[in-house]
């Protein structure tokens, strides 16, 4: 078997970080430990993980260290989605696309990564929509799960519009069963968030009021005081529930909070987006 010497050569250097010898890891018998770190065995990811505990060292540092401090395939993937859509650069997501689909090895859920692109690009150019196949790729897969990870999360906020209200509504319930599950993993659970409150969106503007207040709340009981963001963006979105069902002046105050919220930190980018959200919203009013 051909060991891969960077895991115990990064698991050192993390050690070695932390002023730490072999023995304050694994007690006086270190001889596993050594030769680990010397890349000559490999003792397994239950034996990995115990040695990472020991020195409070989390898998996420773990995997960046071995990485050398860069993002691996998937995450790099997603930053540059992430990246290309929040700047509008719908040709940048069709060379993404293009990109993933000539790729010579594919991961497992290669043609989801696919979907989930091709929905981004949909956004913004009217004539890319999924089909009723690629929707029922994506159903199939998350339903078949009992646990959705980030994947999973990333892929649904992805599809949000492709799917119709019943169907929509069907897979956000299953996300609020899964809810105890993300909140122990405080980055997934504000992913969590960010879809309800993207489907809670969606809602309202398909006129589906009832079905949207029943989402808040199982919102509020997912968000923490430390999930700053989600919550502003939160509050913007119940008042323009609020506005929706005509109560006027208190949907008015809370969007307008809300703004207030971005342009005191100063992130004047989203401040100068949701005062857009917020005057087309009065000028629907006029019209």
């Amino acid at each position: 078997m051909i060991i891969d010497k960077k895991y115990g050569k990064s698991f050192s250097k993390l050690r070695k970080s932390r002023k730490l010898s072999q023995k304050d890891v694994v007690g006086k018998s270190h001889s596993t430990l050594s030769t680990f770190e010397t890349g000559d065995t490999e003792p397994g990811f239950i034996k990995i993980f115990e040695w990472l505990e020991m020195m409070n060292v989390s898998l996420s540092e773990y995997r960046i260290t071995v990485n050398n401090y860069e993002l691996n395939g998937f995450d790099k993937l997603d930053t540059d989605l992430n990246n290309a859509y929040n700047e509008n650069n719908v040709e940048e997501l069709k060379k993404i696309l293009q990109r993933e689909q000539n790729k010579a090895n594919k991961e497992v859920n290669h043609e989801l990564t696919c979907i989930r692109i091709k929905s981004m690009i949909s956004v913004f150019d009217e004539k890319i929509v999924l089909s009723e196949d690629e929707k029922e790729k994506v159903t199939d897969h998350l339903e078949m799960l009992d646990q959705w990870g980030y994947y999973e999360l990333k892929l649904f906020a992805a599809t949000i519009n492709a799917f119709e209200t019943k169907r929509l509504t069907s897979l956000a319930l299953k996300v609020i069963l899964r809810s105890e599950f993300y909140k122990i993993i405080p980055y997934n659970r504000r992913i969590t968030a960010v879809v309800l409150i993207n489907i809670m969106i969606t809602l309202i503007e398909r006129d589906e009021f009832q079905t949207a207040r029943t989402l808040e709340q199982q919102i509020e009981e997912i968000l923490r005081e430390e999930d700053m963001f989600e919550r502003v963006v939160f509050l913007f979105v119940r008042g323009g529930l609020d506005f929706s069902e005509g109560k006027l002046e208190e949907g008015k105050k809370k969007m307008q909070d809300a703004i207030w919220i971005f342009e005191t930190l100063e992130c004047d980018e989203f401040a100068r987006a949701y005062q857009e959200n917020y005057d087309n919203a009065i000028s629907s009013l006029v019209q």
